[in-house]
């Protein structure tokens, strides 16, 4: 079963550490799951874009003991909950989708990054 952060865990996660995206193992990724364009365009400060179909690239540069956030564009979208039930078929122990994705985020009015990382 895929689980799910909610808006509110996100944000705590995120006040009280920051992703470590560049990091193997320890800490967090908070990773944005949709296409280069439209991770250019808008995306969660401190997140990484690798988007869907990519997947083998989570293995690469993740152990399989990291814990991922997933998001893409909104609730509706299903980029995330696909890509997390493949992670969690190659062994991902701890992967979390946050449901309402960069539109529950812009409408809830936090702050977008624009540009690639």
């Amino acid at each position: 079963m895929i689980r799910t952060i909610s808006q509110q865990e996100l944000v705590e996660r995120l006040e009280g550490e920051q992703p470590r995206n560049d990091q193997r193992s320890g800490g967090y990724a908070l990773v944005n799951v949709l296409d280069h364009d439209a991770f250019a365009k808008a995306h969660i400060p401190g997140s990484v874009n690798i988007p869907a179909g990519h997947e083998e690239a989570f293995k690469e540069r993740y152990d399989t003991s990291k814990e991922i956030i997933l998001y893409c564009s909104s609730a509706s979208c299903p980029a995330s909950p696909r890509v997390a039930r493949v992670l969690e078929a190659q062994g991902f122990g701890h992967v979390e989708h946050y449901r309402a994705g960069l539109e529950g985020w812009a409408e809830s009015g936090y702050a977008l990054e624009s540009g690639t990382a």
